[in-house]
């Protein structure tokens, strides 16, 4: 993956000419700005995989496996390199999974991850289980517990203008920390027929967290840690030629970085408090209808930590299937935020002052976006 960002504000007075105050109507515009960022990130890797039959309910999996992971960070301005990391990790892992159906109604999952970084000489144990029992025939339970950790993360970058960038870097062991994250979740599962619901409660902490304030008169690299509290839903059905899903996200997401002036947590910059998404299919011989939608209660502002504007998306497609002798044809068309909800990429934005108060600049994300495809095989 190769992102590429460039960067250029212009400033200056009027638009030039005699009589304004520009003699000789010279372009009063400069440009006072001009970053251009390039950020790679690759990964290669390699698994050999096993497994063993113990019995008729018990199975057991082993896997060896090699990976790299590299990125590469370049920022320059005005034609300057102002900061250039290049960063690589050489693992190898070894996986152990152990699944026993002890009962019709108990089964275990049980394993572990080793991980060891051969150019930091570190090592990782990850023990991961999971423990579900079938109350009902139709009704289950479940608990899971785990620990991840993630070498390489999208990290955010904050300068003077509360201006946020995120990019990618693996970690150096020293000021770009290692990610260790622990989940525990409680699940319920109900299926009757073609009806499914599922509820999943979690809770999430996670240590290891790195951030760049890119201040002029303090730049420096700030560790962190979050916790993440709340629960997942979803329904699905399926009824004749229609199929349905819907599910719904409460989270709280709250975190504390080390320059923080209090021991006090706050919201996380991707605290999204509330999610809702849906999905429909319906079919028709070879006439195929679907729709989604996608809201989002919106993240926090870094200023004064009031939610942002919230996100929504609602997009539809038709298309027809059919042959013709040897010939497959499938054609149709559909629309991308059908109603044209502004919705805000906050992974890239900015805040201008003017004398008329504050502007901020965005990317907008997708907008309204008719398509119309044609498709042959044979």
């Amino acid at each position: 993956l190769t992102k590429n960002v460039n960067n250029e504000q212009q400033v200056g007075g009027n638009s030039g000419g005699p009589g304004k105050g520009n003699p000789g109507g010279a372009n009063p515009y400069q440009t006072t700005l001009n970053d251009q960022i390039e950020n790679n990130i690759e990964e290669q890797n390699a698994e050999f995989e096993t497994q063993a039959r113990l019995g008729e309910f018990h199975q057991l999996k082993w896997i060896l496996g090699w990976n790299r992971q590299g990125t590469n960070y370049v920022e320059d301005s005005l034609n300057i390199n102002v900061h250039s990391v290049t960063n690589d990790l050489n693992s190898v892992n070894f996986r152990m999974n152990d699944n026993w159906a002890i009962t019709h109604k108990l089964n275990v999952d049980a394993g572990f991850l080793y991980e060891k970084i051969l150019k930091y000489n570190k090592s990782y144990w990850q023990p991961r289980m999971s423990i579900k029992y079938a109350l009902h025939k139709d009704f289950n339970i479940s608990f899971s517990y785990g620990i991840y950790n993630q070498f390489v993360t999208q990290l955010p970058q904050i300068d003077d203008f509360n201006h946020i960038r995120y990019f990618w870097m693996v970690s150096d062991f020293d000021k770009i920390s290692v990610q260790r994250g622990i989940h525990k979740v409680l699940a319920f599962n109900y299926q009757v027929k073609g009806l499914k619901l599922d509820v999943n409660v979690f809770q999430l902490n996670t240590t290891g967290l790195t951030r760049f304030r890119d201040y002029e008169y303090n730049s420096a690299v700030y560790n962190g840690e979050s916790h993440s509290t709340g629960f997942d839903m979803l329904l699905s059905t399926t009824f004749k030629n229609l199929n349905f899903w819907a599910t719904y996200t409460y989270s709280k997401t709250l975190e504390h970085f080390d320059y923080f002036t209090t021991n006090e947590f706050v919201r996380a910059l991707h605290d999204q408090r509330h999610e809702l998404k849906g999905a429909v299919i319906y079919r028709l011989n070879k006439w195929h209808f679907s729709a989604n939608y996608v809201y989002g209660s919106g993240f926090p502002d870094l200023l004064d930590n009031l939610t942002q504007n919230d996100y929504q998306r609602l997009d539809i497609a038709l298309n027809r299937a059919f042959s013709l002798k040897k010939l497959n044809i499938n054609a149709g068309f559909s629309i991308l935020n059908l109603l044209n909800h502004q919705n805000i990429k906050y992974d890239n934005f900015y805040r201008l002052e003017d004398e008329e108060g504050e502007v901020t600049l965005h990317a907008e994300a997708v907008p309204f976006t008719p398509t119309i495809y044609f498709n042959l095989s044979f």
